[in-house]
């Protein structure tokens, strides 16, 4: 009888990758900053990106925000590569946070409730009592 983290792991690895990159590069003038990048993330892993200063780790999380054009390879977001996705609609779908994000004048509910004034967003409604029941939920395993 399986445990119930090995019938998880299970079912992690039987799914398809929600996110596939096959081939990245990236390159600044004629210089590759990391060319041939192939991973796979798969719904619940957590991922890190290390390296050291000027590697490229925010030029490789602006590219999978659909923030930088591809330069080699491809990225496959749920199913479908990045190149078929209406982009706010993709973007909906992900976050990319700055190493200096730029937030708007006020207070952090008023930060929140900015972006539902974003194209993407127009369709949702802020929910004050929402965002308050997942304050007090542990994220945390």
């Amino acid at each position: 009888m399986k445990t119930q983290a090995q019938a998880a792991e299970a079912l992690v690895s039987s799914q398809a990758p929600i996110l596939s990159v096959q081939g990245l590069g990236r390159k600044i003038d004629k210089y590759w900053i990391w060319r041939n990048l192939n991973f796979e993330v798969f719904s619940g892993e957590k991922v890190a990106v290390l390296g050291a200063s000027g590697s490229g780790k925010s030029l490789l999380l602006r590219t999978l925000a659909g923030l930088d054009r591809l330069q080699a390879g491809q990225i496959i977001f749920e199913g479908k590569s990045i190149d078929a996705w209406y982009l706010p609609k993709y973007r909906s779908q992900i976050i990319y946070l700055h190493q200096r994000p730029a937030l708007w004048f006020g207070t952090v509910e008023l930060n929140l409730q900015q972006v539902y004034h974003l194209k993407a967003n127009h369709h949702k409604a802020y929910n004050r009592a929402t965002i308050l029941v997942l304050r007090h939920i542990n994220f945390e395993e």
